[in-house]
């Protein structure tokens, strides 16, 4: 007999724990929702020859200062499904025909102004910033995916280059190591918030923001050059509306 109630102790207090664990489970998110993504990218940067031992401590390298402004934005609203709970999670963009898309369009410019010139053992070369200033407009495709550990990650996915912009300019920002090599945009990285992804009746901002300095990257630009790079993405969600015909 007494084993009898032992066991059924057992078996109750197991069934009580399994509940308790379901009831404790994330709940499992899947609606649709409108996507919309934006971005800039800001470069300040100054140049001031030092002094060259290979030409009697004359300086040399480059004189000048400059800014760059780079902003983007959805060229069209997409409308997206955001499935997942806990630490997973993903969303499956459509396109205008209603059919899944990996790519976000996205359109925007690049305005480069400042001046500058080479200053080789002492002597000024002249100005040669002409090509490598002024406004040009581009367009691409920005991916975005959640990853692991509630973080997202969001790049250019045609990978724009500054070269095929300005095709002529061979200056300074071709040794600016803030970005990668002569890539127009960082890609962006940031952490998400699981319970406001969850909320079906709010709006979710994802954002990242990174800054970069060419004095953090050691023996790898000339030594008078100073620029700071500032990357900001922004991809929000909205409950999608459905149209109503009357």
């Amino acid at each position: 007999m007494n084993r009898l109630l032992t066991l059924a102790c057992a078996l109750a207090c197991l069934a009580a724990f399994g509940a308790s664990t379901a009831s404790a489970a994330p709940k499992l998110t899947n609606r649709m929702v409108t996507v919309k993504i934006t971005g800039s990218m800001k470069t300040t940067w100054s140049a001031t020859p030092v002094p060259d031992p290979g030409c009697q401590n004359k300086p040399a390298g480059f004189r000048g200062s400059g800014t760059e402004t780079v902003e983007w934005n959805q060229a069209k609203v997409l409308k997206g499904q955001l499935t997942g709970s806990g630490k997973y999670w993903g969303l499956m963009l459509f396109d205008n025909k209603n059919k899944p898309a990996s790519n976000m369009p996205i359109s925007g410019s690049v305005q480069r102004q400042g001046t500058g010139s080479t200053i080789a053992c002492g002597k000024d070369m002249g100005v040669e910033t002409e090509p490598c200033v002024g406004k040009k407009v581009f367009d691409t495709k920005a991916q975005f995916a959640f990853g692991a550990n509630r973080l997202f990650s969001v790049q250019d996915n045609n990978i724009t280059m500054t070269t095929n912009l300005y095709p002529q300019c061979d200056w300074v920002w071709d040794s600016m190591v803030v970005r990668t090599g002569a890539v127009l945009i960082n890609p962006g990285m940031g952490k998400f918030d699981p319970k406001r992804l969850a909320n079906g009746r709010s709006s979710v901002s994802l954002n990242s923001h990174k800054e970069e300095r060419c004095e953090d990257e050691a023996g790898t630009l000339d030594p008078g050059i100073r620029c700071t790079t500032v990357t900001d993405w922004r991809v929000s969600l909205y409950p999608y509306k459905t149209r109503t015909r009357h």
